[in-house]
């Protein structure tokens, strides 16, 4: 994540339509335009959407978080059951699991508790999909993701749960 950090610039814009996550990405990175045509052709729950401007030398990528949180924020407020613990960690799963079927790269998500955002009315998460290539290794970094999420970030309601 760190990595992603450097090479791209994030900023929020909110507006008359809603609220966006921006990535700033130089012109020279290259956008695989037609993942973007996946993803605005095939809505999926647990991808945000995105559209792309271009301005100047950079490429904008606007994600729509309106009336969403961001994972953290959420984990920060809230204790979640053991079943909104599963569902969230499902979610997640299956957003990258699902890569195949729309000819996504399962390591261009953002698994960073950061970038990742949730409906708090239904528990329900949302990824960032960035349209790039990246020389992640996905397993390694759901793993580390699943360690911090489980050990550090998750607030589970104990008297809910069953070990």
């Amino acid at each position: 994540m760190s990595d992603i950090r450097e090479r791209f610039e994030f900023t929020y814009e909110s507006g008359a339509t809603g609220s966006y996550l921006v990535i700033n990405a130089d012109k020279n990175e290259k956008i695989l335009n037609y993942q973007v045509e996946m993803l605005a052709n095939n809505q999926h729950n647990n991808i945000l959407p995105i559209d792309i401007r271009q301005n100047n030398d950079k490429f904008n990528l606007y994600y729509n978080v309106t009336s969403k949180l961001t994972l953290a924020q959420y984990l920060s407020r809230n204790k979640l059951k053991r079943s909104e613990f599963l569902g969230v960690f499902s979610d997640i799963v299956r957003a990258i699991l699902n890569t195949k079927d729309y000819l996504l790269y399962d390591s261009s998500f953002i698994l960073d508790e950061e970038f990742m955002y949730i409906n708090p009315h239904t528990v329900e998460i949302a990824l960032v999909y960035i349209p790039l290539k990246f020389d992640t290794d996905i397993n390694a970094a759901l793993k580390d993701f699943a360690m911090k999420f489980i050990m550090y970030s998750s607030n589970i309601d104990e008297e809910e749960n069953d070990n």
